[in-house]
């Protein structure tokens, strides 16, 4: 039988999508998404797709990632830009987001002004 794998959810996740719920964001915000990428898109930047930590559809078109320690390396980061292009090509701003667990409350703030920015600059 086949089963979907689920992502396993960091706290800093949590954390993010719960101060945006407090703020009255997360009525839009959909979370831990997969999205796959076309045979041409796959071919062209050598990327099957990834799973998303927020992402607000239509009409905003903002996804953001929380890269913990992994994604600081040559071959994670590198994989990282390539999904980027991709993401930005279909009409998305991407938003990369490092930190180091856990996550300190000053960068949860600077984080969520980023977010807010970005679907305030979309809503207009």
């Amino acid at each position: 039988m086949w089963r979907r794998r689920v992502k396993p959810r960091a706290v800093a996740e949590d954390d993010i999508q719960l101060e945006l719920q407090d703020r009255g964001l997360a009525n839009l915000l959909r979370t831990n998404v997969g999205i796959r990428f076309t045979s041409e898109e796959v071919k062209k930047y050598r990327v099957h797709g990834t799973n998303v930590d927020g992402i607000y559809g239509h009409p905003f078109m903002v996804i953001y990632f929380l890269d913990g320690q992994p994604h600081l390396g040559n071959k994670q980061s590198w994989k990282d830009q390539q999904i980027d292009k991709v993401l930005r090509k279909r009409g998305f701003t991407v938003l990369r987001f490092s930190y180091i667990a856990p996550m300190r409350k000053g960068r949860k703030a600077e984080i969520i002004t980023e977010i807010v920015k970005a679907l305030n600059c979309k809503e207009q």
